[in-house]
C-alpha cells in the first residue's frame, strides 16, 4: 500500500509540473512514511538532525507520544511518552534542546528536556485552557503559548417533569471567559512569566517580531491579524486579513510581510506590518492551516487541510509554483533552515464521532504519515 501511494505522489507531483510548465528542479515530494495514530504538530531540530511529530494515539487508547525522526531518512529514532498529557501543538529551543508542547485537553504546557528524553514539568493557569500554539523565541529563551478564548455554551436543555405540557426552562448555562490569552513562560524556569490578557476572543496562531519586539497573532472570531507590543503588553492595532477565519500565520521580516493562512477562504493573504495593508491574496486550497516562510528560498509553505495539499508560493511572484498532495489531512509544515528540507505532518481520517462503538477503524494508507519535500 505504502508504494502505491508514493506511486501517486510522485505521478501527481509530476503532472502539476508539466501542467504548470515548472521545471523539474521545482519542489518534489521525496518520501512519505507512516509513523503513528492522531498526528498533529512537528518540530524539527537542525542541531541533531531530529524531525518531532505529536501522536495523540487511537480514540479511546492511553498511549500518546512525540515521535523521534531522522531528518534526512525519516527512520524512527525513538519515542517519548506524553501520555499523561497528549500534547498537540509542538514549539522547540534547538539552543537548550527543550520541547514544548501544548496539551489542549488539560489545558497545560508540557516542557520536555530532549537531552533525557522526558518529561520535566508542565505549566498551566487556570482550568483547562485551550491552549494551542508554542512559538520560540530562541534568543530570549521565551515561548509564546496562544490561548483560544471559549465561546459560550449554549444552555442545557431539561427535561419536562411528568405531566408537564410544556419543557422546563432550560438550565442557565455555565459562565465561560469569551477571552483569549497569550502566555509568556520562562525557559530557564518553563512555567509562565507574563500573560497578555484579553488580547481577543479567538487567538489561535502567533508570529514573534524580534526587530519590533513585537507579536502578531490571529483572531479567528474577528478575521483579523492583531499586532501587540511586548514592551507594554497591549494590541496597538488591529487589522482585517482579507481572508476567512485566520488561523495562522508566517512572517518575512527582511520584506516586513506577514502571511496569514485562511482556513474558511481556503487563501493566504500578504500584508505589509507597516500598516496592515492588503498587498495580495493568494489561493491555496480548501482548508489552508499552516503557513512558513522559508527566508532562503523565499518560498511559504501552506498545508490545505481539506485539499489534502501542500501550496508552495513564491514570494517574488506571489504565484503558487507547486501544489503537492502530500497526504490525506495535512496538518502542519515545518523548514530546516540549515538544509532547505520541509515536513509536512498528515492526519489519517478518522471514524465518525457519532458511529456505533463496533464500527471499525477507517483503512487509510494517505494518512497518520510525514512527507520529507526537497525545494
Amino acid at each position: 500500500m505504502q508504494h502505491m501511494f508514493m506511486g501517486r505522489i510522485a505521478l501527481g507531483a509530476l503532472a502539476l509540473g508539466l501542467s504548470a510548465g515548472v521545471a523539474l528542479a521545482e519542489p518534489v515530494i521525496e518520501k512519505s512514511v507512516k509513523v503513528a495514530p492522531g498526528l498533529y504538530e512537528l518540530a524539527v531540530s537542525p542541531s541533531t538532525k531530529t524531525v518531532y511529530v505529536a501522536s495523540t494515539g487511537k480514540r479511546g487508547e492511553n498511549n500518546a507520544k512525540i515521535v523521534a525522526m531522522d531528518a534526512a531518512t525519516l527512520e524512527v529514532k525513538g519515542e517519548i511518552d506524553v501520555s499523561a498529557s497528549p500534547v498537540f501543538g509542538l514549539g522547540i529551543n534547538d539552543k537548550t534542546q527543550t520541547l514544548y508542547g501544548t496539551a489542549t485537553r488539560d489545558g497545560s504546557v508540557v516542557v520536555i528536556d530532549l537531552k533525557s528524553g522526558k518529561v520535566s514539568h508542565t505549566a498551566k493557569r487556570g482550568e483547562k485552557a485551550h491552549v494551542r500554539e508554542a512559538v520560540v523565541d530562541q534568543e530570549g529563551n521565551r515561548v509564546f503559548v496562544s490561548v483560544f478564548g471559549m465561546r459560550p455554551r449554549p444552555p442545557r436543555p431539561t427535561e419536562a417533569p411528568a405531566g408537564a405540557a410544556a419543557p422546563a426552562p432550560a438550565a442557565p448555562a455555565e459562565p465561560v471567559d469569551e477571552h483569549g490569552e497569550i502566555w509568556i513562560l520562562d525557559g530557564a524556569t518553563g512555567q509562565i512569566a507574563e500573560v497578555i490578557e484579553k488580547p481577543g476572543k479567538g487567538i489561535s496562531g502567533i508570529v514573534h517580531d524580534a526587530a519590533a519586539n513585537r507579536l502578531y497573532a490571529t483572531d479567528m472570531t474577528t478575521h483579523e491579524v492583531l499586532a501587540i507590543d511586548l514592551a507594554t503588553k497591549k494590541v496597538v492595532a488591529n487589522w482585517p486579513t482579507g481572508g476567512d477565519s485566520p488561523i495562522n500565520l508566517a512572517m518575512d521580516p527582511e520584506a516586513g510581510h506577514l502571511f496569514v493562512a485562511n482556513q474558511k477562504s481556503g487563501d493566504v493573504t500578504v500584508l505589509d506590518v507597516k500598516d496592515g495593508s492588503l498587498l495580495k491574496t493568494v489561493k491555496t486550497g480548501a482548508g489552508a492551516l499552516s503557513v512558513v516562510y522559508d527566508p532562503k528560498t523565499k518560498q511559504v509553505f501552506v498545508s490545505n487541510r481539506q485539499e489534502g495539499t501542500l501550496s508552495v508560493i513564491d514570494t517574488k511572484t506571489y504565484e503558487v509554483v507547486a501544489q503537492l498532495p502530500t497526504g490525506t489531512l495535512p496538518q502542519t509544515v515545518s523548514v530546516d533552515r540549515e538544509t532547505g528540507l520541509v515536513y509536512v505532518s498528515n492526519k489519517a481520517r478518522g471514524t465518525p464521532r457519532d458511529a456505533p462503538k463496533d464500527t471499525p477503524p477507517v483503512e487509510d494508507p494517505n494518512g497518520d504519515t510525514v512527507s520529507l519535500i526537497r525545494p
